[in-house]
């Protein structure tokens, strides 16, 4: 493979289990926005977690245990950060500090498309919920937290340049 990358293209920025735990750490971020924008008590992040929650209790019930919508709706957040972290870190390789923050806002941006879509094919009130601004803008934190858990991570742990064989 002949590339102009001074980094081995199988080297990644963030290894799969620091993806994880970014992933958690960047749900956890990815709330402030949203409980920044809402009012008392109501507002998109109670939206989203008892949206959440709601799927989550569906399957529970099943067993006959079903915790309150808030707190399966954290850990289907939770669950889903923890995954897209995974993502990103097992398809991040490499790049310079600007290169991994755009892609991270991207990253966020095809998050926030991708909610939207799978909201409205399931039918969840919730879609207007997933289309707003303070969604878009945690959306983005998400993205750009990976981001910076990529670039820290990158900063530990030197590359050394790959050099080609012409």
């Amino acid at each position: 493979m002949v590339t102009d990358s001074p980094y081995d293209a199988t080297d990644y920025a963030l290894r799969p289990a620091a993806g994880l735990v970014a992933g958690l750490l960047g749900a956890g971020v990815m709330l402030l926005p949203l409980a920044l924008s809402g009012t008392q008590g109501s507002g998109v992040l109670h939206d989203v977690l008892i949206s959440a929650g709601d799927g989550g209790n569906r399957v529970l019930r099943l067993t006959g245990a079903a915790p309150a919508p808030v707190v399966s709706g954290s850990a289907v957040h939770a669950a889903l950060g923890a995954m897209l972290g995974l993502l990103y870190a097992v398809c991040q390789v490499r790049r310079p500090v600007s290169g991994l923050i755009a892609v991270g806002v991207s990253y966020g941006f095809t998050i926030w498309i991708f909610s939207g879509l799978v909201a409205s094919a399931l039918g969840h009130d919730v879609w207007g919920t997933v289309r707003s601004w303070p969604w878009l803008v945690a959306c983005v934190t998400y993205g750009v937290s990976l981001a910076l858990a990529a670039a820290w991570s990158q900063a530990q742990h030197k590359a050394m340049a790959v050099v080609p064989l012409d």
